[in-house]
């Protein structure tokens, strides 16, 4: 058939045949790297022991090398030999080369060994072997998001008079969560090593969580910093306008696994019909090169090059104290390049507020969607 007749032949002309092998490509090439992804070797098993980690691959292994820990390998199995008598947290790296008969691919986990020495001397507490804790990755990612799980909210009514809340209030809980976050910011806060019984603060009204912050007897973090943030947005706003989220860089499915992660929120915006994230921590929200605010799901899916990074603030005041008891103040802002901080949105597990008494079903309310 010559290319004359098949233009005649094909319904819609030669250039519909083109753009249906064009589209038939696409689809099968999305098709084999999809399959390709789920039959890679994932990992599936981690236990750590005194001075060893065993990690198992949903594939056998071909080939292991380590940085600077040592490794062996028995089929599916790596036990990686921790470097001993480490006084100081170190960073490793672990290359893990899989073969099946599609050919050979090579992935990679960085991580940070926390040693037993080190945490006793430094957090006072003892931990077989210390702890393993997953800074990095490019095992395959698959975006989650989890079933809700409920956040609390002591005292809403209480709460609307917060002190602290921006003096001008915007109606849509996007804009209204920027000026709080900008408000709160203002004031210094302690931030370093855990000094007290998280649990204490966890369980505390909102209005002595900010005393004890700005007093500095807690050192919070960034997820005790976002709960608060989401207790005064859901006062101010509603329960069914701000969701809590912690992100990962990878699932934390293991028990004796410490994963990188960060926390969040993701609040609703009226105007733009759709949930937007907004970090507290680093008084921070992630635009498209249009400057629009994006959701988690756009985060996740938006190439790199195209996120923009939108400051709240340039940086938020925070003090600590040095061994000798001495108050040191700083700034707390966001320096890591972007692609690392991208990391965190890889795995995303969502809680909702919810006001006065525990509701084991979860979220109370309608969700816009």
């Amino acid at each position: 058939m010559s290319i004359d007749s098949l233009g005649h032949w094909a319904p819609w002309g030669l250039g519909g045949v083109v753009a249906a092998l064009v589209v038939g490509l696409i689809w099968g090439w999305n098709v084999y790297t999809n399959w390709r992804v789920q039959h890679h070797g994932r990992l599936t098993g981690f236990e750590q022991q005194a001075d060893e980690i065993v990690m198992t691959f949903s594939q056998p292994v071909a080939h292991a090398t380590s940085q600077p820990d040592t490794v062996s390998v028995s089929g599916s199995q790596l036990t990686l030999h921790l470097k001993p008598h480490a006084q100081a947290p170190y960073p490793g790296r672990l290359q893990v080369r899989f073969c099946r008969w599609w050919g050979c691919f090579d992935d990679w986990l960085a991580y940070t060994i926390q040693p037993e020495a080190w945490l006793a001397k430094q957090y006072g507490f003892q931990r077989p072997g210390g702890y393993f804790v997953l800074t990095d990755t490019n095992q395959p990612q698959q975006f989650d998001a989890e079933a809700f799980r409920p956040i609390h909210i002591t005292d809403p009514v209480l709460l609307k008079s917060f002190e602290p809340m921006p003096a001008a209030e915007p109606e849509d809980p996007f804009e209204y969560t920027l000026a709080l976050v900008r408000a709160l910011a203002r004031q210094p806060v302690r931030v370093g090593p855990i000094n007290a019984d998280p649990a204490v603060f966890r369980h505390a009204d909102t209005r002595k969580k900010w005393a004890l912050l700005t007093a500095g007897q807690y050192s919070v973090s960034c997820g005790e910093w976002r709960n608060l943030v989401v207790e005064l947005v859901s006062a101010k706003r509603g329960v069914d306008r701000v969701r809590a989220l912690d992100g990962y860089a990878y699932p934390p499915r293991f028990t004796d696994m410490i994963v990188e992660g960060h926390s969040f929120v993701e609040v609703w915006s009226a105007a733009r019909h759709k949930w937007l994230m907004v970090d507290p921590w680093f008084a921070l929200y992630l635009t498209n090169a249009a400057g629009q605010p994006l959701s988690v799901d756009e985060i996740h899916t938006m190439p790199v090059d195209e996120v923009r990074v939108a400051k709240i603030m340039p940086d938020r005041p925070v003090f600590s104290f040095a061994k000798t008891g001495q108050r040191q103040d700083d700034t707390l802002t966001l320096t890591e390049p972007l692609q690392g901080y991208l990391r965190y949105f890889r795995y995303v597990t969502r809680s909702a507020p919810v006001a006065g008494v525990a509701k084991p079903e979860g979220l109370v309310g309608t969700v816009p969607r």
